[in-house]
């Protein structure tokens, strides 16, 4: 007695949108398809593609695909579908799906809840699917248009500093994205911001307790802050919309030049190595990145391998983490708590907020100046020795704008932290850490270990490029060791803070 084989059924499911995330509407199709399955005795498999469009070629269905191969596959017997249009909306997808059922042996009817549905039928309708989706379409894009040239909101999720109407300023936030187009424009990072309006609770538009930089970015340089209509990605000139602005364009486009700088550092976080951007290799000049080797924090010069971009690096520097940062606080976090020291960072960086801001903001203009240049090298606008000439004076002006504003960022966190920089070290942001030693010292560079393939920490291996503050402090004190007829030691910068600072005092008292 042979036994009766099952009819394996696959029920497939989809909904174009889903606002509310419920999946009401694809479970009211299978209610009713698994009902077909119920009366004909058919095992059903169920596919679920929720808030999916089937008319646009560029949406991956991934339920609808894996059906596709379980057919293939001869896992299915017979598809039921609430309706034509719930499988597809495209006629040549439909001819495919076709093609696929007939060469698994799989009947060309289809099953609905009102009945089986014969290939001629299903053709037509499928025809009669396509048209009505792109008569849709054509008609939500001139309704969007109509909206958008009529300066009326977007619609959609709330956005950060409105109402849900999207017309209504919420008074909190936007107090808040005035406040951080203020911190961009004198310095600050994004992680910055991000972390202190965690420390706040500031939730995000959809009530969750953390910002993502991705998340904070868009909702400063949306045109909307600004009262601008934005449609395609193009903000839309001329039109007056039924909102007042956040911030003013002004202030709104020298953000964006700010944040869209494309030398700005948006790879993983450097938090656990505090002297990224402070060392430099001593062989080929290229700053130390992170370089964990052997479960170990360390900081290398790393080469580029596997790209077609040589970033010139050497690849041949490389210093562990703990030893020359202990060896560099216990160098410099001393100075940053003298009073002489904040004096004179504060004498060099008097230019306030307004002299910050315009130095950001040229920063920001000259690197993509810089990023434009290789572009236009790349498309054979500009020669190589053009592309040099050029580069080198942007990089000195760009430089430049780094210096002051390392030596402005330094005033500030000095002025917040003065005198206590040592007991509190632990317990400071990164970006207050960096502007700190940044205050003090340009740059160190690392040069190789005495003994070849040794990485033995040396300090003779560091040699440090102090800021013109520091320079400056130096020159004083060794005028007043000079009157004091106290001879000054020859001997390398980092060693003379510990005894020349305190014979110089005793001089000058």
């Amino acid at each position: 007695m042979t036994r009766e084989r099952t009819t394996k059924a696959a029920i497939y499911a989809r909904i174009s949108s889903d606002r509310d995330g419920e999946r009401l509407g694809v479970e009211r199709q299978l209610e009713d398809c698994r009902q077909v399955c119920e009366r004909n005795g058919w095992t059903a498999t169920e596919y679920v593609d929720n808030n999916l469009s089937g008319s646009k070629k560029n949406v991956i269905r991934r339920a609808y695909l894996s059906m596709l191969e379980d057919i293939k596959n001869g896992q299915i017997d017979v598809v039921v579908v609430w309706d034509l249009d719930r499988l597809t909306r495209q006629p040549r997808e439909f001819e495919d799906f076709v093609d696929i059922c007939e060469a698994s042996g799989m009947t060309h009817d289809l099953h609905t809840p009102s009945g089986a549905k014969s290939l001629f039928e299903l053709r037509i309708r499928a025809a009669v699917a396509a048209e009505e989706a792109k008569k849709t379409s054509d008609r939500s894009a001139r309704e969007k248009i109509q909206r958008a040239q009529s300066g009326k909101p977007h619609g959609g999720s709330r956005a950060f500093g409105f109402e849900k109407d999207g017309v209504t300023h919420n008074p909190v936030e936007a107090e808040l994205i005035r406040e951080a187009a203020d911190r961009i424009l004198k310095g600050e990072t994004l992680n910055a911001i991000r972390r202190d309006w965690h420390a706040r609770d500031i939730k995000t538009p959809t009530g969750r307790d953390r910002w993502s930089v991705s998340t904070l970015k868009r909702s400063l340089v949306s045109p909307r802050v600004a009262g601008l209509r934005q449609y395609q990605g193009e903000v839309l000139e001329g039109v007056r919309t039924a909102w007042d602005p956040i911030i003013d364009r002004e202030t709104w486009e020298q953000v964006c030049v700010v944040l869209n700088d494309p030398s700005r550092y948006t790879g993983p976080s450097t938090g656990n190595y505090p002297l990224c951007g402070l060392l430099w290799c001593g062989l080929c000049d290229k700053p130390l990145k992170a370089m964990p080797r052997q479960g170990k924090r360390s900081y290398g010069c790393k080469k580029d391998y596997g790209t077609n971009k040589d970033n010139g690096a050497c690849g041949r520097i490389h210093i562990r983490s703990d030893k020359v940062e202990s060896y560099l606080f216990d160098l410099v976090l001393p100075l940053a708590d003298r009073p002489d020291v904040r004096d004179a960072l504060r004498a060099d960086g008097e230019d306030g907020a307004e002299k910050t801001r315009e130095l950001v903001l040229a920063k920001a203009t000259d690197e993509k100046k810089l990023d434009d240049l290789v572009t236009d090298y790349a498309d054979g606008l500009i020669n190589k020795q053009q592309l040099r000439k050029q580069s080198d004076r942007l990089q000195k002006r760009i430089d430049g704008y780094e210096a002051q504003l390392t030596t402005i960022r330094g005033v500030t966190a000095h002025s917040l932290f003065g005198g206590q920089v040592q007991s509190k070290w632990e317990d400071l942001s990164l970006d207050d850490k960096r502007s700190i030693l940044s205050s003090i010292v340009n740059r160190i560079e690392v040069g190789p270990a005495p003994t070849p393939g040794s990485n033995r920490f040396d300090p003779a291996r560091l040699s440090f490029d102090w800021t013109k503050s520091l320079t400056g402090l130096r020159a004083r004190y060794a005028e007043l060791a000079e009157r004091a007829d106290e001879p000054m030691e020859e001997q390398p910068y980092p060693h003379w803070r510990p005894r020349f600072i305190e014979s110089a005092q005793m001089a000058s008292s």
